[in-house]
C-alpha cells in the first residue's frame, strides 16, 4: 500500500446524481487549494415510488385504456426504461352459499 495515497468513502448519496468532487489540504495555518474537480454519477437503482393518477376508460367491450403519470423524477433513481402493467381477472364462483375468488393475473411490459 502507498502511504502516500489517501482515501475515503462518501456515503449515503442519492442514486443517480452526478456529484463534483474536489480536495483540499489543511495545515494549522488553514486549508490550501482545491484540486481540479472530478466528476461521478453514482448508480442507478430502482424507483422508490410508483406512478402516478392511475386510470382507466373502457373502450369496447373487450379492451380498456389504461394511463398514469410517470413516476416523479425524484423517485426515478435512474432511466426508467419500461413500464409493467399487470392486471388480474376475478371470476366469482359459487361454492354452496359463499362466494369464492379465483384471480388469474398476467401483465404487459410497456418499452420506452
Amino acid at each position: 500500500t502507498d502511504a502516500s495515497v489517501l482515501t475515503v468513502t462518501l456515503d449515503n448519496l442519492e442514486e443517480f446524481v452526478e456529484y463534483s468532487i474536489a480536495v483540499r489540504g489543511i495545515t494549522v495555518a488553514g486549508p490550501g487549494p482545491l484540486s481540479e474537480a472530478i466528476f461521478n454519477t453514482t448508480f442507478e437503482d430502482s424507483p422508490s415510488s410508483y406512478p402516478r393518477d392511475l386510470k382507466i376508460a373502457n373502450v369496447t367491450a373487450n379492451e380498456i385504456i389504461v394511463s398514469w403519470q410517470l413516476v416523479p423524477p425524484i423517485h426515478q433513481n435512474g432511466i426508467i426504461t419500461q413500464y409493467e402493467v399487470e392486471f388480474n381477472q376475478s371470476t366469482f364462483v359459487e361454492v354452496s352459499m359463499s362466494n369464492t375468488t379465483i384471480v388469474e393475473s398476467s401483465s404487459l411490459m410497456l418499452e420506452l
